[in-house]
């Protein structure tokens, strides 16, 4: 009888782009520098296309702002996940995310004053 093995996990989240939204993202990447973040989040399609430009993000503080709009923009479960491991691996070399943490911690009421 043949042993169950361990299972193997594939890379995480790899995104597959078709060449334009490859090359889309590619010249999102190079011009962070010349463009605001709303301009470069205003050139992002789609979901698929926002969590592959957060993952070639540079470990940069610069992109936290770019973070938090494209968090704004796409809410979707996988944009969140890519930017949460972004905000990770900023922290793992020394860049502070505090930035990021104190624009989202506006926390809404759930009880409403009477």
């Amino acid at each position: 009888m043949r042993s169950k093995g361990k299972i193997q996990k594939g890379p995480p989240s790899r995104v597959v782009l078709s060449r334009e939204q490859e090359t889309l993202v590619a010249d999102l990447v190079a011009g962070l520098k010349d463009r605001t973040p709303d301009q470069t989040a205003g050139g992002i399609p789609d979901p698929l296309c926002a969590q592959a430009l957060i993952n070639r993000l540079p470990a940069d503080p610069s992109v936290i702002p770019l973070l938090h709009v494209l968090k704004d923009r796409f809410p979707e479960k996988g944009v969140d996940k890519a930017i949460r491991r972004a905000l990770f691996k900023l922290n793992q070399k020394g860049i502070p995310t505090e930035a990021f943490l104190a624009q989202a911690a506006d926390p809404t009421p759930i009880l409403k004053p009477l």
